[in-house]
């Protein structure tokens, strides 16, 4: 059976990093019809922040395959999965990368950084600082996985992370620390800084104040530190004070970009996240004035969310569902 001479069907595929897949791929959908069309993925649905370096490897091998193959229209694509939590602004990298393949066989990095100064105002290093929000020490190289731990990290709870297990040997905390120095720095050039880098500014902050403090509590609790567990209970509270600029930042963007719709989704969750924390800070408190004996969160173990049993060297992992994110109490969505 043959596709309706009036139909053009589309091959997407955004996942892949080698020519050979999308080449055998074609061939397969030509069997079926020659009005083909290729939709590539600008990876913005990636979690809390985009996913440029995955973009680039599967367009780069996707357009290159067209071209060989003889597939003159192409698209590329951007979904929201999960809440659209990453800004829509933040698509503009992938859609000029993808513009420069249309054109070229490669992509020349000095004529490309010039365009996007030219049309954004930035250049590739600052649209990097936003891929690195999931690149981290422990992905795989062009992050092939799509791991995304600053989505995990922000929602995960303080007092019983899921993901602490995964993050706990690897220095995110001085990781996030530096790209904040980073964007901090880009903000103080006085260049065009606009909302979206102001976000991910704040972003950063919190990330870093709030990744350890999980594991750290941890520690403290068992080894009957009640001195560190104060100290880390003032953490706690520096972090949460944070939070509702994090939240205020991204509906001043959501607003900007979008109808209202959908915004609730957000502000329940990043509202979640300041609520758990001072929740944090009053179980503590019970615990240190007497009022509980124990602190049961802390008393379980750390385990492994996602453990790549083939490469060792891969430490962490994805998960950009939210729900999944937030409660270990979550059994087929309910």
């Amino acid at each position: 059976m043959r596709i309706p001479d009036n139909v053009t069907l589309v091959y997407w595929d955004y996942y892949h990093h080698e020519q050979k897949v999308y080449d055998k791929n074609i061939r397969l959908h030509r069997k079926l019809t020659d009005k083909l069309l290729f939709a590539g993925g600008g990876w913005t649905w990636n979690g809390i922040a985009p996913n440029y370096r995955k973009a680039r490897a599967t367009l780069n091998a996707g357009m290159s395959s067209c071209k060989s193959q003889g597939i003159d229209k192409a698209i590329c694509t951007f979904w929201f999965d999960n809440g659209t939590e990453t800004p829509v602004k933040t698509a503009v990298y992938s859609i000029i990368y993808f513009a420069y393949l249309c054109y070229h066989q490669n992509v020349n990095l000095e004529l490309l950084d010039r365009w996007l100064v030219q049309l954004t105002g930035y250049g590739t290093a600052a649209y990097q600082l936003l891929d690195a929000f999931d690149s981290p020490q422990g992905i795989l190289e062009e992050n092939r996985n799509a791991d995304n731990p600053s989505k995990y990290i922000l929602y995960q709870d303080v007092m019983g992370g899921l993901f602490d297990g995964q993050i706990s040997q690897l220095q995110l905390g001085e990781y996030y620390k530096d790209l904040h120095r980073q964007l901090r720095e880009l903000h103080k050039k006085g260049t065009k800084y606009d909302e979206v880098f102001l976000y991910y500014e704040i972003l950063a902050d919190i990330l870093a104040k709030k990744v350890m403090l999980g594991i750290d509590m941890r520690k403290a609790y068992k080894e009957k530190d009640r001195k560190n567990m104060e100290l880390l209970k003032e953490k706690i509270e520096i972090c949460a004070s944070e939070i509702p600029k994090l939240k205020e930042q991204r509906r001043k963007i959501w607003f900007n970009e979008c109808k209202v719709f959908g915004f609730e989704v957000l502000d329940i969750r990043i509202g979640g996240v300041w609520v758990r924390l001072n929740s944090a800070v009053q179980r503590i408190e019970f615990y240190l004035n007497g009022e509980v004996e124990r602190l049961e969160e802390l008393e379980e173990p750390m385990l492994i969310y996602n453990e790549d049993k083939i490469d060792k060297n891969h430490k962490l992992c994805m998960e950009n569902f939210w729900q999944n994110i937030v409660s270990a109490g979550n059994i087929a969505g309910i």
